[in-house]
This record gives structure tokens, sequence and C-alpha cells, in this order.
């Protein structure tokens, strides 16, 4: 075969792989050893058979040759394809596309997994987040008393404790059920204003206060002996009305026909002491309702006055607990004496 064809196929395949440029080195190495290497490719002027023979076996040998080293190599000794780390390559050498498909489909369904836990994260995430505002709200409802802050701080509270027993006993007593709001921690530090706009009443006139009631005069065998001659009241008053104790003690003369002497009568605020035994409730959340001993109740003709509906707000049980009523039902579900006691 002639040198110069096996040393041109060899550049070709030298130039496209390090394998090839290693292995240029010695070309005539990977030739059968039958095959006779001449040193030059003169035509020598034998006949045309011993040509072809020669050409058809240079180009078997530079097509073994090729295949040793991963390429397919044409009679013309061009590259027409092969496959290197994956690739296609046409006879330019150029890279066309990945071959591989399965292994593009493999990181299609990585990536498609990859998004599905990335979902399923973020839904969890959801999930906690609402679970947090959820309890954070819970909490918020039971840290009592709230912490200084606007009117706009005030929470309603229909569901603590003392808001459903006292509606408990309002339903026994066949009266609608109150609505209940906890006030920021200042509320009895702050003037009337702020206080409608924590419970947002109608106007200041409809805040309303339960006082404990003593008639420091009374003498008879029990505390509560009767509604009308009792030793103790509760009497629920405005905020912007003074009470007036003379006008207590001439109802309660009046109420007794007159049987009882007018001296027998000298109403004064009770001991905070008493007043904590009587109702139940401390200061600032005395409430005529649910109270632990049967103190009769009055109620100032002039909260019965109010419009829209009379309805008011007083304590709830809770010094930071309040509750509203209307009028007529507080009167009917307390059994409570309308009083003009005020001026």
């Amino acid at each position: 075969i002639p040198t110069a064809a096996v040393a041109s196929v060899w550049s070709a395949v030298a130039s496209s792989t390090p394998r090839g440029q290693a292995a240029a080195a010695e070309p005539t190495a990977l030739l059968p050893s039958r095959m006779p290497v001449h040193d030059d490719d003169r035509d020598d002027g034998h006949d045309g058979k011993r040509l072809g023979s020669a050409a058809a076996a240079a180009s078997a040998a530079a097509t073994a040759a090729g295949a040793v080293l991963g390429y397919t190599i044409s009679k013309q000794s061009e590259v027409t394809a092969a496959t290197v780390q994956g690739y296609t390559i046409d006879k330019q050498s150029e890279v066309a596309a990945p071959v591989a498909a399965a292994e593009a489909d493999i990181v299609d369904m990585r990536a498609r997994r990859v998004m599905l836990i990335q979902e399923t994260i973020l839904a969890r995430l959801d999930s906690v987040e609402s679970s947090l505002r959820g309890s954070t709200r819970r909490s918020a409802l039971s840290r009592f008393p709230l912490p200084a802050g606007p009117p706009a701080t005030s929470l309603p509270d229909d569901h603590c404790a003392m808001a459903v027993r006292l509606n408990n006993h309002l339903s026994s007593k066949g009266a609608p059920a109150s609505s209940f709001i906890r006030v920021p921690a200042q509320y009895y530090d702050e003037d009337l204003p702020f206080r409608v706009a924590c419970l947002k009443a109608a106007s200041v006139h409809h805040l309303c206060k339960s006082i404990c009631m003593e008639n420091t005069k009374w003498k008879a065998h029990s505390e509560c002996a009767s509604n009308s001659n009792s030793q103790w009241y509760v009497v629920v008053v405005q905020y912007t009305a003074r009470l007036n104790q003379q006008k207590i003690e001439k109802f309660l003369h009046g109420l007794n026909e007159g049987k009882i002497g007018k001296k027998a009568f000298h109403m004064r605020l009770a001991k905070e002491v008493d007043s904590e035994r009587l109702t139940g409730y401390t200061h600032g959340g005395v409430t005529p309702i649910g109270l632990v001993s049967d103190i009769p109740v009055m109620i100032s003709d002039k909260v019965l006055a109010l419009t829209p509906d009379a309805v008011f707000w007083l304590g709830g049980g809770e010094t930071d607990l309040k509750m509203s009523f209307q009028a007529a039902a507080f009167v009917a579900a307390t059994d409570a004496f309308v009083v003009d006691c005020t001026y």
C-alpha cells in the first residue's frame, strides 16, 4: 500500500482524537503484517488490476485503523460520523445534539420530581403558617389582661369561661345573650371617649357601672331578707350621672309603704371586701348577672331612656371584660327595680 495514502488516513484520524494523535506516530502498526509497505506511492506502471487491488487494500486497512479508534472512515478517507463522549459529529466535526435521549428523559423526570417536592414543601409551610396564625390569635384571646394599647386593640371575647357562664345564666332567665369585649389594660385610666371607642358604644351615656350599696341602718335576721328590705343592693348607673343616696333611701321607704321609718335607711358604698364576698366579682368587674348571693338589683331610670334601643355596657365579671345589655331585657332577667336614683 502506498505510504502516502496510509499517512493521509492517519492524519485525518489523528487530528480528531487524542487516541488518533497517539497512534499517528506509528501508522503501520495497525496494518496487517502480510501487507507490504512501499517507500512511495508512485504509479510504477503496473497493470490496472494491481493498482485497483492496492487501492482496495489501502481502503480496507484505513477502515480497520479507523474502527480501532472509534471512527467510521470512507474510502475517500473522510470522517463521516463518530460517537465521541455521547455526541454525534458530522463530517465537519461539529456537535449537533445529545444522542442519549433516554438521559434527557431522566433529567426531565428528576426535574418534575424536584418541582413536586417543592410544591409539597410550600403547601406544608402554608399549613404551618396558618396554624401559627390561629395559635397567635388564640393566645391573644387568652392573654389577660391585654397590654396597654389604643381602642382598636380591644378584642371580642364571647367564648371565654366567664362569658359562657354569664350567657348561660341569661339564657336560663329567658334573656338574649350578651356580647363581650376585652379592653386594654389602661382602660380605667382613660377618659370616657376612649372607653366608648373600645366598646363601640353609642355614646358616653351608654357606659354604666354596677355599685354595691349597703344600708348601714338595716336590722333583720338575714342580709337579704327581702327585695324591699335588704342590707345590700347592686345599683346600675351611668358614668355620666351621679348617684343620689337620698333618692334610694326615699325609694325604699316608699317600697315598704311606710312600715319602716325613714331613719331605718342609710345607704352608702359597700366596702370592697363585702362587695367581692357578696357579688363574687372584683372591683371593676362587678356585674348584676350571676351573683353568688341573692342581692336585689336596681337600675337608674335614665338607662332605660337611652336610645337607640337602650343598649348599654357595664362590667362583665372581670376587670377587663365588658358586656352589653338591652335595658328592657336586663330588667326582665334580673327583676331589677327601675329607680330615679341619680342627678
